[in-house]
């Protein structure tokens, strides 16, 4: 990419969280958003058009800490891109996902239902370009170390 040439990226990170869940159909990967309406509203401009076969699914781990990264790739110079970022801490769920899967998950989303479990959206993409990194494995300029940059210096502006 030339020195003039810049790519527009949306990262969403306005979710409670990620969760985990097996099934017979297989893993499942999703933001847990307050809303089914607002998770079907991001699902729909973001995702329904989206080629499952472009998405990106990144685990970057540090310490006991681990960031969610998923975005779609080659990137547009034309449009804004969109991408999911999470930082969050190393859990149980995590660790049997990443200890048990089988090299591709389903990306979906879900809301806080009623109950213990989530209500989920009868929409998926199945994301088969999974990788789980140590933080020093991060190449610099990278769509992943782009992400913790732009979201580093988000949470430092917020606690001034």
């Amino acid at each position: 990419m030339g020195s003039t040439e810049k790519l527009m990226m949306l990262w969403f990170t306005d979710y409670l969280g990620i969760g985990y869940l097996h099934n017979t159909k297989g893993w499942f990967v999703f933001p847990v958003f307050t809303s089914l309406s607002n998770a079907h509203r991001i699902w729909r401009k973001q995702m329904q058009n989206t080629n499952e076969h472009a998405l990106k699914m990144r685990f970057i781990e540090d310490g006991s800490e681990y960031r969610f990264i998923l975005y779609p790739h080659p990137l547009q110079r034309e449009e804004v891109n969109f991408g999911f970022y999470r930082r969050l801490s190393s859990s149980e769920t995590y660790s049997v996902f990443k200890q048990n899967f089988s090299g591709n998950a389903f990306f979906t989303f879900a809301a806080l239902g009623n109950g213990p479990t989530p209500e989920f959206l009868n929409e998926s993409k199945l994301v088969s370009d999974i990788k789980f990194m140590k933080n020093t494995e991060v190449k610099k300029n990278s769509v992943e170390w782009l992400a913790e940059q732009i979201q580093s210096q988000i949470r430092g502006a917020s606690n001034e």
